[in-house]
């Protein structure tokens, strides 16, 4: 009897015209969009090195040995070419260069002593640059730490100038240390690209819209709500097995479109969801579950209209993907900032979460904590639903 019903609702679930589109067609067509849109910018924000003109209007020996010690880098932080100070600014314009350092003599009277001047010239840095962005705020940051450090050497000079003389290859390297080669160090193995939080939120959607489908559990076991839940109600099926068998299938159902959309994202998006794929498979299936629960939940709510139902499940879903993040992506990281527990009581943000933990963090225990929170859900809306569908005797039908 159990399996008999389960069947038809998988049938029903399966050929439904709402299933298809919302969770079948609607995240394609959106994981497609997002990759369009912000597929490539990640990869556009990587650091390279920047090339400069350097223009001498006095000499000066030591930024000459601390430019040629950056250039031996790997992968050098910036390369310079010497020229005057009309080909400078015409490289500037033209694009082919990011910055003009120009070197005059300091405003200062102070000098070095007499036999240390070939390495510490009295000079003075400054910056010409067109524009803002990362590229000159790091040229901007190299020309004042190097000035400091120059003041630095030129006091170690007043105090022994033998000393620094002698050590001033190692000097030197101290100087360039912190700027002499661009290196990218993982913080973590994961997926560092931030835009992939729009897929893990296109995964949350598509298992909070599981609402839309449990809304005819309730409809279709309720003598007082549909004609189908009268003829139920008049059957010989108990109705715990009815409504467990119309779960079963929708949950069952529901977590066919959620694989089904991780694999596309996954295999013909090439979203990197990291090393544990698995788990990620599990828990988008724990969020489809829920979602199909809190669905069912709603559905159990009253004797108001099924259209009335469902534009009440729209709205909330809509809004709980927006508070997650799925519109705007800063969203979620402000409610952290100053509701943390508006996030935590968010279903869509606590999946989003969880897909986040799996595969930033080496441990499981946050993503383990994310799990238990979405079980807990399921639970609460299971049960209440079970409350507000218990059987009823109806004076007429």
């Amino acid at each position: 009897m159990f399996l008999h019903h389960l069947k038809y609702e998988l049938l029903a679930h399966l050929r439904s015209k709402e299933v298809i589109i919302w969770m079948i067609l609607f995240p394609i067509l959106l994981g497609v969009f997002y990759k369009v849109a912000f597929g490539s910018i990640y990869s556009r924000t990587s650091f390279s090195t920047i090339p400069v003109a350097v223009v001498e209007h006095t000499p000066d020996q030591l930024f000459h040995q601390v430019a040629d010690s950056i250039a031996q880098a790997e992968t050098p932080m910036m390369t310079a070419v010497y020229c005057a100070d009309e080909e400078a600014e015409d490289l500037l314009r033209k694009g082919d260069i990011r910055g003009i350092i120009v070197i005059d003599p300091a405003e200062d009277g102070s000098s070095a002593a007499n036999f240390a001047e070939n390495y510490l010239s009295n000079t003075r840095l400054s910056l010409k640059v067109r524009g803002s962005g990362m590229e000159q705020t790091i040229l901007k940051s190299f020309i004042e730490s190097y000035m400091n450090q120059q003041q630095m050497l030129r006091e170690m000079f007043a105090e022994n100038a033998v000393g620094a003389l002698l050590h001033i290859n190692e000097i030197v390297r101290v100087m360039n240390s912190d700027t002499a080669e661009i290196r990218q160090i993982p913080l973590t193995q994961g997926n560092t690209d931030p835009f992939a939080l729009y897929m893990y939120n296109l995964v949350a959607m598509v298992s909070i819209f599981g609402t839309m489908g449990a809304l005819t559990i309730a409809q279709n076991n309720q003598a007082n709500l549909s004609p189908l839940g009268a003829r139920r109600a008049c059957s010989g099926t108990p109705k715990l097995i009815s409504v467990l068998a119309s779960l079963t299938g929708c949950y069952l159902a529901h977590s066919f479109c959620v694989v089904f959309c991780i694999t596309f994202l996954k295999l013909v998006l090439g979203v990197d969801f990291g090393s544990r794929l698995p788990l990620v498979y599990l828990t988008g299936i724990c969020g489809g579950i829920m979602g199909v629960s809190l669905g069912f939940m709603i559905g159990s709510i009253g004797r108001w209209s099924f259209n009335a139902k469902v534009g009440v499940c729209m709205a909330m879903n809509m809004t709980l993907c927006f508070l997650s993040g799925l519109m705007v992506s800063g969203m979620k990281a402000m409610i952290v900032a100053n509701a943390p527990i508006v996030n935590d009581l968010n279903p869509a943000a606590v999946v989003c979460d969880a897909l986040y933990c799996l595969n930033m963090d080496a441990d499981l225990s946050r993503y383990s904590v994310k799990l238990l929170t979405l079980g807990a859900f399921t639970a609460v809306f299971v049960l209440l639903g079970f409350l507000m569908t218990r059987r009823r005797k109806y004076a007429s039908i």
